[in-house]
């Protein structure tokens, strides 16, 4: 330490023993106080929020839509996902409740629904990773035998329009095979035979004959009654089709205990 800095430090101590507060830097001799203030040291840039897309089809609350759409998951129908508090969601969320042993108070509104959404969270959470009997994993809501089986007596109570469904099917089922069946006798025996021989009694002049496209034309606007059976039986084939599927989706909704 050489004398300057020896002077420097000793004038310190003796600001110090008088009260004065104010130090010399050790190097220069200057007041600290008007010294420039250190830089302070560069800390790293603040990470960006993590700010995810909203889905979409939320419109209402983004937290009420996640466990909606978690409820639907295991079984228990909220209606419509939507992020909006409903009898659906009432129902949905009374049913997971209870099945799990929640001892929450049922909320009546969105803002209710945040004072319990936390312990709901994490019931869904146990319910998606557990283990069950036979070895999967995930909980769903449970069902009675004769539901899973699909009785028909529960299926009518729980699904009343099953009943139309059914009758409808069966009706444009046997009404497109009876149509389809005469469709293909009237076609098969009468119509194809006459096209056939009239395509090969003029394949020789069809280039020869611009007007031959209207002369086909009239042909098929006389095609005889077979031909619109046939497509008649067509449609009587869909409207039986989509009548399976509605009997198929509800029937489901009431064996997996999402229709109640």
């Amino acid at each position: 330490m050489n004398s300057s800095t020896t002077a420097v430090a000793s004038r310190n101590r003796r600001r110090l023993r008088s009260g004065v507060v104010m130090l010399a830097h050790p190097e220069t001799g200057a007041p600290v106080d008007e010294l420039e203030d250190p830089a302070p040291a560069s800390s790293p840039p603040a990470a960006p929020p993590n700010v995810q897309p909203l889905d979409p089809d939320v419109r209402g609350d983004a937290v009420l839509y996640d466990v909606q759409r978690r409820l639907k998951a295991r079984r228990y129908s909220p209606g419509v996902l939507d992020g909006r508090w409903g009898s659906g969601t009432s129902g949905a969320l009374s049913g997971f409740m209870n099945d799990r042993g929640l001892a929450l108070v049922l909320p009546s509104s969105v803002d209710e629904f945040h004072g319990i959404a936390d312990q709901v969270r994490a019931e869904l959470a146990r319910a998606e990773t557990e283990i069950q009997p036979d070895g999967s994993i995930g909980w769903y809501r449970p069902v009675s035998a004769a539901r899973a089986g699909a009785d028909p007596k529960i299926v009518t109570q729980l699904a009343p329009e099953v009943v139309p469904a059914r009758r409808n099917f069966l009706v444009a089922l046997w009404s497109s095979i009876a149509a389809g069946a005469g469709a293909v006798w009237q076609t098969v025996s009468d119509s194809v035979t006459r096209a056939w021989d009239f395509f090969t009694d003029h394949r020789d002049v069809v280039d020869d004959h611009p007007g031959l496209v209207s002369t086909v034309w009239e042909h098929v606007a006389a095609l005889p009654s077979g031909v619109w059976l046939l497509l008649g039986a067509g449609g009587l084939a869909f409207i039986a089709y989509n009548s399976w599927r509605a009997i198929k989706t509800s029937t489901l909704a009431v064996t997996t205990g999402e229709r109640q």
